[in-house]
């Protein structure tokens, strides 16, 4: 009797720590994002052409357009300025560190405090997005083996972008409602979704794209009058939330202009796509084919939340090449979660692994303490690989921002 009561509490520890170390993983990938993403070349909007802005341009909306439309995190910073300025402001800007650092992304040493809840946004931003991404990929799988295994292709795969172009304060808001605007048409969860797509449309104009698994879905299930009532009622949320974002900066705020002046971009950007890597690199040219290929294989199968992917990227990079910068591969954000289930699903079946299964993850104890005991470890070692990421990019903000403070310093005094 003694050997079953022991016996079912091994098993019950066991059963807890293989739930503990998933949501340890998940933290683990988020914390590696964020540190990937954050100490990368942001910037936190356009300035005058050819120009970045400050963050106390962006939030005083004195960006130029596009970019000075895509509100946000800007409002969301204005609000935690509002309600905490005064009580947090003077503690933390009498830290020395956080003012150098504050130097490095360009906030003066009045504002410098407002790094730390900008870092907690993009934090929390990264962890709802892996949460939202393990969600989608339970949807289709059972097995939590194989969910794990796409966190960790997700950390893989999405630094990759950040390597590539210039990256703004709004791209982690980006990801997250475009990958929650998926997951509530995976669930069929209906007034969730409107809700997302209402705070996508304030975050970008880029938004509608989003929507087309949406459409996809809708138009399935139930036929061409219903869709086109939620195409009205799209364009509703979406004419009133823009119209009115744009008539405040132009007619209230004194803003820019409606269209970003940077002339000939169609004509350079042509001009870059043929001299780049991606078709002068045989090695490039290959992992692009091999992408293109894991998201197109087997498409009609997928469900047809997945289906229109192809569809939503090619459309991403003809506005690229219209009124972006060549390079700048984080203009597919939109369509990025659904892409990125697309890849790791074709790439696992071509392991000859079922995708689509429910079947669940071997209930033995031996095996689940084993997929625990690795996850842990792989965890540690992200977030040992973020940690070492994040000091040596503090260090160099340390000795740059600081080299300069002390000049500027001397020279006043």
């Amino acid at each position: 009797m003694s050997e079953k009561i022991a016996l079912r509490r091994s098993e019950s520890a066991v059963s807890l720590l293989y739930s503990l170390s998933s949501r340890f993983f998940t933290f683990a990938v988020a914390f590696y994002l964020f540190s990937r993403f954050t100490f990368s070349r942001i910037h936190f909007n356009w300035g005058s052409p050819y120009t970045f802005a400050s963050l106390e341009q962006y939030l005083a909306s004195a960006s130029s357009a596009p970019y000075c439309y895509r509100v946000l995190p800007a409002y969301l910073m204005k609000a935690i300025d509002t309600m905490f300025g005064r009580a947090v402001a003077a503690s933390l800007n009498s830290i020395p560190e956080l003012q150098i650092f504050a130097a490095h992304f360009r906030v003066t040493s009045e504002h410098a405090w407002l790094i730390v809840p900008l870092f907690t946004l993009f934090f929390l931003c990264f962890y709802l997005f892996c949460l939202v991404f393990r969600f989608m990929l339970s949807h289709f799988c059972a097995r939590r083996a194989i969910v794990c295994g796409g966190l960790l292709f997700l950390s893989a795969a999405l630094p990759i972008f950040f390597q590539q172009g210039t990256h703004f304060i709004y791209d982690p808001f980006t990801l997250l409602l475009s990958a929650g605007m998926l997951l509530a048409v995976l669930k069929g969860s209906w007034g969730w979704y409107y809700a997302t797509f209402f705070l996508a449309c304030i975050n970008k104009e880029l938004a509608l794209v989003a929507a087309v698994p949406f459409f996809a879905v809708r138009h399935e299930q139930d036929g061409s009058y219903v869709l086109r009532r939620h195409l009205l009622i799209h364009a509703g949320i979406f004419g009133a939330v823009r119209l009115l974002i744009y008539f405040f900066f132009n007619f209230c705020n004194g803003g820019g202009a409606l269209l970003p002046a940077l002339p000939g971009l169609l004509t350079d950007n042509l001009i870059r796509a043929f001299g780049s890597p991606l078709l002068t690199d045989f090695a490039y040219f290959t992992a692009a084919l091999g992408v293109v290929y894991l998201v197109c294989r087997k498409l009609a199968d997928k469900p047809a939340s997945l289906r229109y992917v192809p569809s939503m990227m090619v459309l991403l990079g003809l506005l690229l090449m219209w009124g972006g910068i060549w390079g700048e591969i984080r203009v597919f954000y939109e369509a990025l979660p659904a892409a990125l289930i697309l890849v790791y699903w074709n790439f696992i079946e071509l392991l000859n692994i079922k995708f689509d299964d429910s079947t669940r993850d071997p209930a033995g104890t031996l095996f689940r303490l084993s997929c625990s005991i690795v996850t842990i470890i792989v965890g540690a070692a992200l977030i040992y690989g973020a940690c070492i990421h994040a000091a040596y990019s503090l260090d160099y903000a340390i000795v740059t921002e600081g080299t300069l403070l002390s000049g500027s310093a001397m020279h006043n005094g």
